[in-house]
């Protein structure tokens, strides 16, 4: 298992925090994960943390956002599909404008 030392102990209150929410307990937590509770212990009170796989895991267990939980910032992932859909929105409404300069019929299409 590949362990890295915590600088902060936000990480810590962030997994202490989501197990919370969740309604697990430590040792539900480390069971789940294939670790002792001990092991989970020292997560919780930032004496170590997980990385790579053992992160997603641990993201999807705690059913948070793996970036949030790493970093304490949330990801952008809603942002960016906002965007997209804004985007497609523009697109959709520039072809209807278009349709209609060129006398096409309009296609009838679901918000």
């Amino acid at each position: 298992m590949t362990f890295q030392i915590i600088r902060e102990p936000e990480f810590a209150r962030r997994i202490a925090e989501c197990r919370r929410k969740t309604g697990l307990r430590q040792t539900d937590c480390a069971r789940a994960m294939g670790v002792s509770r001990q092991h989970w212990n020292n997560w919780e009170i930032g004496y170590c943390k997980p990385k790579g796989k053992r992160l997603e895991q641990l993201a999807t267990l705690l059913n948070c956002d793996r970036v949030w939980l790493q970093h304490g910032e949330g990801s952008d992932i809603e942002q960016k599909i906002e965007n997209v859909m804004t985007m497609l929105r523009m697109a959709v409404r520039d072809l209807e404008h278009i349709n209609r300069i060129l006398n096409r019929p309009s296609h009838d299409r679901t918000d």
